[in-house]
């Protein structure tokens, strides 16, 4: 058989072992098929001498025992080793897929349903030509192997791979946002893992995504509704407890933001096409029903414009602490707007002596949040003091007031005499 190419006995009930020493006699073998059959025993080490062969598939059988080198074989492209009782659930079980590097025109590797245990090698990558890897249903762990081009010897140069399965193992950590790196993805299958952590936004940037599936993991926080994110039928999310957002046809609960004495809501306004931001106060919470009522004195509900980008106060102050309030009892580390109509260094220092709330105090509070969008400093800050704080700045500030009303007075009797037909 020095000149035979090709082994097809497929889909067959043949059963035993395959001879130690078979790939010595047929060093001119192309292609190696097998599946479907009842094979059993060790795969032979011998595989290596057939330096030609470019395709092995021994699916569906029952072989056991650790996968030998495919180091020498330059040329190989496929590797079937699906549905057999391979690997011995050990940290050595996928050595074999260090040998793999050798070979650059790899282009499919299927070890799913089988008994490999341990982690994917870190040197197990550089395949440009890698188009499916499907390692689903096995024992793995570990956190999945890093997807970014500029790193070497990851599998993170699998620019051609479109089709990815993970699924059934006991893969943990997050799933890495540079899977997004990968542009030609077209299904991807990570559940039934322990994967934990949000959902990478960038994965929404893979335009050839069809198919994602990451059920039943630990995954928390907002659904990205962009890419294939937009299509019910395309994602599958089941089994994660704590996703929230997403597409309405996704059926998760609304993404709560968590205030000082509740919660606030992303919601939207059908009759009126728009986003709103909804409110929804903890009333176990000390001095939330207060809260309530300084904001809202008829209906049980707030309502705000949405703002997708955040509040002013997350970009200017992104690291400080709350502003502390000591109004009615309230705790010293809880923000309000009980009392006083504002909040301390933006209400007009007149709200404090009891005057009516007005348009002139909107003007002033707009002033001081003029002046701390272009400071980046509050205006309790102490580089605004010199008297000029809510509490020591009310009697200065009244008789500044006051003052300013009785010369605007003089100057208009003086302004009467010297032009009385104006």
């Amino acid at each position: 058989m020095s000149l035979l190419t090709a082994i097809s006995a497929a889909a067959n009930h043949f059963h035993g072992s395959l001879p130690p020493n078979m790939f010595h006699t047929i060093p001119t073998l192309l292609q190696f098929f097998i599946g479907g059959n009842q094979f059993s025993g060790p795969i032979p080490t011998s595989i290596e001498n057939a330096s030609m062969l470019v395709y092995f598939d021994i699916s569906q059988n029952h072989f056991v025992g650790q996968v030998p080198s495919f180091g020498k074989l330059k040329d190989f492209r496929r590797l079937n080793l699906e549905g057999n009782n391979l690997g011995y659930n050990s940290t050595k079980d996928l050595e074999f897929l260090k040998s793999l590097t050798n070979c650059s025109k790899l282009e499919g590797v299927s070890i799913a349903s089988n008994n490999f245990g341990g982690v994917i090698p870190a040197t197990f990558g550089k395949f440009k030509n890698m188009q499916n890897l499907d390692l689903g249903q096995n024992k793995l762990s570990g956190d999945i192997p890093t997807f970014i081009d500029d790193i070497p010897d990851t599998i993170g140069e699998c620019i051609s791979l479109e089709y990815l399965s993970l699924q059934g193992n006991s893969f943990h950590g997050t799933i890495p946002s540079s899977l997004a790196s990968l542009k030609s993805l077209q299904y991807v299958d990570l559940s039934r893992n322990q994967l934990s952590g949000p959902i990478p936004n960038a994965l929404k940037n893979i335009s050839s995504l069809e198919h994602l599936n990451i059920s039943f993991n630990m995954l928390e926080g907002e659904v990205p509704t962009e890419g294939v994110f937009g299509n019910a039928s395309r994602v599958v999310l089941i089994g994660n407890n704590k996703l929230c957002g997403g597409i309405s046809e996704l059926n998760l609960t609304l993404c709560p933001v968590k205030g000082s004495f509740g919660s606030v809501y992303k919601g939207y306004l059908v009759s009126e096409d728009k986003v709103v931001a909804i409110k929804v106060l903890n009333l176990q919470k000390k001095g939330a029903g207060r809260s309530f009522i300084a904001e809202c004195q008829e209906f049980k509900a707030l309502i705000y414009e949405y703002m997708k980008n955040g509040s002013l106060e997350q970009w200017l102050h992104p690291n400080e602490a709350k502003l502390v309030s000591t109004i009615d009892n309230t705790s010293q580390k809880e923000t309000s707007s009980i009392g006083i109509k504002g909040t301390v260094g933006y209400a007009p220092p007149e709200y404090g002596m009891g005057s009516e709330v007005s348009t002139y105090g909107d003007m002033y509070s707009f002033g001081m949040l003029m002046l701390e969008t272009l400071t980046g400093r509050r205006p309790t800050n102490e580089m605004f003091e010199d008297g000029l704080n809510l509490h020591s700045g009310i009697t200065e500030r009244k008789n500044e007031y006051s003052g300013c009303r009785k010369r605007a007075r003089y100057d208009k009797k003086d302004l009467y005499h010297r032009y009385p037909h104006s």
